[in-house]
């Protein structure tokens, strides 16, 4: 009896997960994108300009960027300290994408303060960043002096 109640917990305990991933807004349109793996490949490096300018020819495509990881299913995480804050308790381990040009356009992501990356800002390449408004929200209610700043 304990373990077909176990089971039956269990299978309830999964079902939920896999509703609640399946309807989990990860905030862009992922119907209408297709990601093509092509990490260490000659178009990830070298030839990735060339690619993109041939894909987009195709009327049926509508934009096409790249990013290093695949969002939602893997990422890096790396150690961030907000300008003001010194403390190396106060160094964030946050996960991010590194990504390419029209990324933002290409999924469909609102922007809701500052800019997009562009080609028209050469350090946008090595120091620009966007953080996301949860993210900005979290770190708001741990870093209280960061809304002081």
């Amino acid at each position: 009896l304990s373990i077909a109640s176990a089971l039956i917990i269990g299978m309830i305990l999964i079902s939920k997960q896999l509703l609640y991933i399946k309807s989990y807004d990860v905030n862009y349109d992922k119907n209408n994108i297709i990601i093509l793996p092509v990490n260490s490949t000659p178009i990830a490096g070298d030839h990735y300009d060339a690619f993109v300018n041939e894909i987009i020819q195709d009327p049926d495509i509508l934009n096409a960027s790249g990013m290093r990881m695949i969002a939602g299913y893997d990422q890096i995480k790396e150690g961030f300290s907000i300008e003001g804050f010194t403390s190396e308790q106060e160094r964030l381990l946050i996960p991010f994408l590194l990504v390419r040009h029209n990324f933002i356009q290409t999924f469909e992501i609102e922007i809701i303060a500052g800019r997009d990356f562009s080609e028209e800002y050469p350090t946008d390449e090595t120091e620009a960043v966007l953080i996301n408004f949860i993210r900005v929200r979290e770190h708001w209610v741990i870093y209280p002096r960061f809304l002081q700043s």
